[in-house]
């Protein structure tokens, strides 16, 4: 029995409680300031009794309210890490664009780094060092 995660907010639900149990309060608070806006009661409490349905979630009562306390089940949680899985997999396609490499030692550059002009070409290196070595190698090249 697979869960549908088709929107940014059950995502956002999932990744919160894989990082541990919350009561609806706060699972709702945290959501709300990742997503930059409150979600709405009944948005967070379908798609939790959803999952509580299909045995990813466990609910607990604590204190001396009875707090409903929500907690990933050992399927739950390995639900969520195939999820993230492919999720990496998805940004990881996105970012590889954005990725250059070192023209001197190839390392990966998310951001930053130093551009150089040599021979009429914009060239990238990871840092001053890197830049005087390629410099230093190519001056002994003539």
């Amino acid at each position: 029995m697979r869960i549908k995660v088709d929107n940014l907010t059950d995502f956002l639900i999932l990744i919160t409680l894989y990082k541990g149990s919350k009561h609806g309060y706060a699972l709702m608070k945290e959501v709300g300031d990742m997503l930059g806006k409150r979600p709405s009661h009944g948005t967070i409490y379908r798609f939790l009794n959803e999952l509580h349905k299909k045995g990813y979630l466990k609910i607990s009562r604590k204190g001396a309210r009875g707090m409903k306390v929500y907690t990933l089940t050992r399927k739950g949680r390995c639900m969520v890490e195939d999820l993230m899985g492919r999720m990496e997999s998805l940004l990881l396609v996105a970012l590889e664009r954005k990725v250059n490499a070192c023209v001197n030692c190839g390392c990966e550059i998310y951001s930053g780094g130093v551009f150089y002009k040599i021979d009429k070409r914009k060239l990238l290196f990871c840092c001053e060092h890197c830049a005087a070595n390629y410099l230093k190698k190519q001056g002994s090249k003539s």
